[in-house]
């Protein structure tokens, strides 16, 4: 796994305490997520669940390496970003490794 920009700015709003950890706890979380990570590991029911509960939110789906990797956090599929500001920088900095699923309108 090669360190980007995206890995970088995702440990500086882990570090600040601006993300929710795990499926279970995105569809309890009842505040705004500004962007939801998904790992290309994650079951297409889970995936598809998520995108339908999670409607006018950008959701990116990691293609080259998983959460685990990025995060180090074992077992980890899915994650929301919960500040509007670290969400837009990384939607700026998305690249290859990353593809957009859905947008908001």
């Amino acid at each position: 796994m090669k360190t980007d920009k995206v890995v970088s700015l995702l440990g500086f709003a882990i570090k600040a305490g601006k993300t929710v950890f795990g499926t279970d706890s995105i569809e309890r979380y009842r505040k705004k997520k500004h962007l939801i990570f998904i790992c290309n590991t994650m079951s297409e029911g889970s995936k598809e669940k998520l995108i339908r509960a999670n409607k006018g939110t950008p959701i990116i789906v990691c293609r080259d390496s998983s959460l685990e990797e990025i995060t180090h956090r074992q077992g980890l599929k899915a994650l929301a970003l919960t500040d509007r500001q670290m969400a837009e920088a990384l939607l700026n900095n998305i690249n290859e490794s990353y593809q957009l699923v859905t947008e908001v309108k």
